[in-house]
């Protein structure tokens, strides 16, 4: 039993209106609204629990400042249990989402910042209610958390590349406002449901509309693929729950492309580093349908994450609280070339008791390297390619990006690759 004391924090009562487990089912998160004293006033609230101990370990908000119209519709992990991200809504100005590094607290102000821009503005406002449904934006993140799709008050579905927080792909073919979108366990279809009473199914390799569902007498209002993706179960307004067989769909086959010539291969080789997603994920997807040639470049442009000795590390970490400036700002660019070798390193120093100027720069550049760019990202892109072909060719080369250094992105990239492909060997027939 976690109980929740909201005196100590200011408040008058707390409501939770949402939960999520993290992978490891050793946090809960729940999220809510507390009341405020002296008034009306409210904050959109996350609290995150130990489950060993019962005890609050930190609380969030989803607000940025204090007289914000802001509601939480929904909480997620992260696959991989390092990042927490919400959706909720605002008023007259659509959705809102929030992340936040769950191993120091701190917000994701980059990708914050990447996804909220341009705003949904939506397609209703306050005026029209309560003639008009409150859209209650509700996000989900595919299970290989590479991307992150939302439904909003206008008709388009984004999807998210969650490395860089830019667009990868707009869902646009349902008539009215979105209620609810989730992943089939491969990742590789959406389904959604909206206002027009309709479910649609899209291939997410090409933002094509797959299926229109038609069959409830009003909106379906949650959607669920069983662990095989060849169900979709839907529940309605109209009281029932419907089972629809998509496995011709959830189980198509993957489109094989000519051969790609060298130049091309070299073409999509620089768009894979493009900081359009789209275009990079067009890329990934060309490649993708070329496996052959696909590898045969790959094996030529990856290499191993190479280990950084841990001392330069310290040092440089030291050096961002030096009395002179020029040494701050070079341990603050080498640092930043390390990326990820450095970030647990930076978030140790933040747990601590740091000087101003230490914690400022701790936190900008974990910020920083939260949104990745350039070539980290063209190196994150590369293994989904690996992925997705699947051949004994491409899982020789993940295992071998597998032995880089531990702490890095690419490495662990490649681990988590190598272990969604062994578990669709043990589940293949």
């Amino acid at each position: 039993r976690l109980v929740s004391d909201p005196k100590p924090d200011g408040f008058n009562w707390i409501a939770y209106y949402h939960l999520a487990f993290s992978p490891d089912g050793k946090v809960l998160a729940s999220a809510g609204r507390a009341l405020l004293p002296g008034g009306g006033n409210t904050d959109e609230i996350i609290q995150l629990w130990d489950l060993a101990t019962g005890r609050r370990v930190r609380r969030l908000t989803m607000k940025d400042r204090r007289n914000e119209f802001c509601t939480v519709e929904a909480v997620a992990f992260s696959p991989d249990g390092k990042t927490l991200a919400a959706s909720g809504r605002r008023i007259n100005k659509g959705s809102k989402l929030c992340f936040w590094d769950l191993a120091t607290g701190q917000r994701l102000t980059a990708l914050n910042a990447m996804m909220n821009e341009p705003s949904d503005q939506g397609t209703r406002d306050s005026s029209s209610f309560p003639q008009s449904p409150i859209i209650q934006p509700r996000l989900a993140f595919s299970p290989d958390g590479k991307t992150l799709a939302l439904n909003r008050s206008q008709k388009t579905i984004p999807v998210w590349e969650t490395a860089s927080g830019k667009q990868r792909c707009l869902l646009a073919g349902h008539e009215e406002s979105t209620i609810y979108v989730t992943f089939s366990p491969d990742g590789r279809t959406l389904a959604s449901s909206g206002w027009d009473n309709t479910i649609r199914l899209w291939d997410l390799d090409n933002g094509m509309e797959l299926r229109k569902l038609t069959g409830h007498r009003g909106p379906a209002n949650s959607l669920v693929f069983t662990p095989d993706g060849r169900v979709l179960i839907s529940t309605g307004l109209d009281t029932t729950v419907l089972f629809w067989d998509v496995a011709a769909l959830t189980h198509r086959v993957r489109a094989q492309s000519a051969r790609l010539s060298e130049a091309e291969c070299e073409i999509q080789w620089q768009d894979l580093a493009a900081s359009d997603a789209a275009k990079a994920y067009q890329a990934i997807a060309r490649l993708s349908e070329a496996s052959d040639q696909a590898v045969a470049l790959l094996q030529t442009r990856l290499e191993p994450t190479r280990p950084v000795r841990p001392e330069l590390i310290t040092q440089w970490i030291r050096d961002l609280n030096d009395d002179r400036f020029a040494v701050r700002e070079k341990a603050t660019h080498e640092l930043e070339q390390q990326a990820e070798g450095a970030q647990a390193a930076l978030s140790q120093v933040i747990q601590g008791k740091p000087t101003p100027e230490l914690r400022r720069r701790a936190e900008a550049l974990l910020d920083k390297l939260a949104s990745v760019q350039g070539e980290r990202l063209r190196m994150l892109r590369a293994v989904e390619v690996l992925e997705r072909c699947g051949t004994p060719d491409c899982r020789r080369l993940l295992e071998k990006l597998a032995t880089g250094q531990p702490a890095a992105r690419l490495t662990e990239e490649a681990k988590a690759s190598l272990a969604r492909l062994a578990r669709i060997s043990v589940a293949a027939p």
